[in-house]
């Protein structure tokens, strides 16, 4: 079965039901057009080969139905699987999907990073010292988003043109790292938001002291100093 191209080919109970789906967004996985699927949803950076797709339906006693196919398919079986289920069936295993790439995400940290990145993380991310905790976990306003993710891509630019004195893969981490924190600016906090920029600082840090000047992450961090509210933004 094709995706959808000619709505009324579809039963509006089947329809009703994937509205809620149609312009979901998340800093996890995002959704793209597969000519196999009504609708496909694929993980993002770690979570790359991971995908949720719902690729057909079938109406029996005026209850639908629809084919799944998710991978992972819990947290003991990282493989594909096919499964029909009903409306309320599918909302639980999209919840429980999601929450297994939240998982991989959390556990890519831990499992992926060095001691020394870690060590250095950390030790940035002690820089960010918030006066208000309530404030540290809320977001962003819709201007400071737009002007961080100025600066993310400007950062960015900075990047390439030193791309020659980093090693591939380094620049790949550090490259992954900063749209990952682009993508997640809307949703996250900005506790987050200073996890993440000390996270991008600690892999630079990693290919020498001189890279944090060269590469203008003291300016970044300067911006972000102005949105969020810490102790350094007052002394």
């Amino acid at each position: 079965m094709a995706r959808i191209h000619d709505i009324t080919k579809i039963p509006i109970v089947a329809l009703v039901a994937l509205k809620p789906y149609m312009e979901l967004t998340d800093k996890n996985f995002g959704r793209i057009e597969n000519e196999e699927y009504y609708l496909y949803f694929k993980g993002l950076k770690t979570t790359e080969s991971c995908f949720f797709g719902v690729q057909m339906h079938e109406v029996k006693n005026n209850t639908v139905a629809f084919l799944i196919t998710m991978q992972p398919t819990s947290i003991i079986d990282p493989n594909k699987t096919d499964r029909w289920m009903n409306e309320a069936s599918l909302k639980v295993n999209f919840e429980i999907w999601t929450k297994l790439l939240e998982t991989y995400q959390e556990m890519s940290s831990l499992f992926q990073t060095d001691k020394k990145e870690k060590q250095f993380t950390d030790e940035f991310f002690q820089e960010f010292t918030f006066v208000d905790d309530e404030d540290a976990e809320s977001g962003f306003s819709l201007n400071q988003i737009i002007e961080l993710d100025k600066r993310l891509d400007a950062f960015k630019i900075k990047l390439l043109e030193e791309a020659s004195t980093f090693l591939p893969e380094a620049l790949n981490e550090i490259q992954n790292e900063i749209e990952i924190t682009q993508d997640g600016l809307v949703n996250n906090s900005k506790r987050w938001f200073a996890m993440q920029l000390s996270k991008i600082q600690a892999k630079i840090l990693k290919q020498g002291p001189r890279f944090l000047k060269e590469t203008g992450v003291e300016f970044l961090k300067s911006v972000v100093f102005e949105y969020i509210n810490t102790k350094m933004l007052r002394m």
